[in-house]
């Protein structure tokens, strides 16, 4: 939804994946297969050996569906800010278009693999399998091994990749009475910034951790989506007052470009942008950058559980 705003007249965009650089369309750029996918064990059979359970195990789509919806809500608010920006002008959202759009970027702070890394760093999901496990087996009389005996087992390590897989599929969707306190608290306490650029040469590129973020202490710092080549959205603690930044051709407003693409860069494995020279500038480089306190989703919760 967001990267076909990235794509030049011919549909195209430039994607750096880490090793190369390359022309590529929003079909057949970051993409992960089965990442919202939940495996469903409710009819799964146990009584005829490992590989019978794992045939058994049905696909649930239901948070696809969930962040699909999610997406269809946001998508005709992000055109309205692009196309207001481009006009220098603030978007006028509707109560629920603003919503829309808060939880949009909410999602975004948990969806994508990076930023499930970054949870990860408190809540590591292995460990958080193994102590499920082990409660579950206490619980029922087995005798139990260590983590490092357990995951010798090509049929534990199975069971793990299924169950952490679908712990991130359901911590993405945010199907959780935490999470959803999280997205009420954030829903009110967040109000926008829209900055836009006339700067060619200076656009903004996308990452695949989704959120940009910068926590120098600097005017800038927060979290920041770029939705267009030339219009980013950034968060401010002044609830539902919005703000226009116009990034005219400046010092001061490349070196604002600059510091939300280094962000981007900092936390994505893939990056994208509609200029072949810019993506292939930061090819490079790599930049170090906080996670900020607003987004944070690191509560008590151990999704994986």
């Amino acid at each position: 939804m967001l990267l076909k705003n990235f794509c030049d007249s011919d549909g195209l965009f430039w994607v750096w994946d880490g090793a190369k650089v390359y022309s590529a369309t929003p079909a057949n750029a970051f993409v992960i297969k089965h990442l919202y996918t939940k495996q469903d064990f409710t009819n799964a059979t146990t009584d005829a050996g490992h590989q019978s359970l794992l045939d058994s195990i049905e696909k649930s789509y239901e948070y696809e569906e969930q962040l699909g919806k999610l997406e269809n809500q946001a998508e005709p608010v992000v055109q309205q800010i692009v196309e207001r920006a481009r006009n220098r002008e603030l978007p006028q959202l509707s109560g629920e278009s603003r919503d829309s759009f808060k939880r949009f970027v909410f999602a975004m702070a948990r969806r994508t693999p990076e930023s499930q890394d970054r949870v990860a760093v408190l809540n590591d999901p292995e460990d958080a399998f193994y102590e499920a496990a082990k409660a579950t087996a206490k619980a029922h009389g087995y005798q139990w091994q260590s983590k490092e005996d357990l995951y010798q087992d090509p049929r534990v390590r199975d069971l793990k990749d299924i169950v952490v897989s679908n712990g991130n599929a359901r911590f993405s969707a945010g199907d959780h009475p935490d999470l959803k306190r999280e997205e009420r608290r954030f829903m009110e306490d967040v109000g926008l910034r829209v900055a836009a650029t006339a700067m060619p040469e200076y656009s903004f590129l996308i990452g695949s951790h989704g959120l940009a973020i910068i926590e120098d202490g600097s005017v800038l710092s927060g979290s920041w989506l770029p939705i267009a080549p030339d219009v980013a959205v950034g968060l401010t603690s002044f609830q539902d007052s919005d703000v226009f930044v116009a990034l005219d051709d400046s010092n001061d407003c490349r070196q604002i470009v600059s510091a939300i693409n280094e962000a981007t860069t900092a936390m994505s494995k893939v990056i994208a942008g509609q200029s072949e020279s810019l993506v292939r500038s930061v090819t490079h480089k790599r930049y170090t950058a906080t996670p900020p306190r607003k987004l944070q989703v690191e509560t008590n919760l151990n999704p994986w559980i």
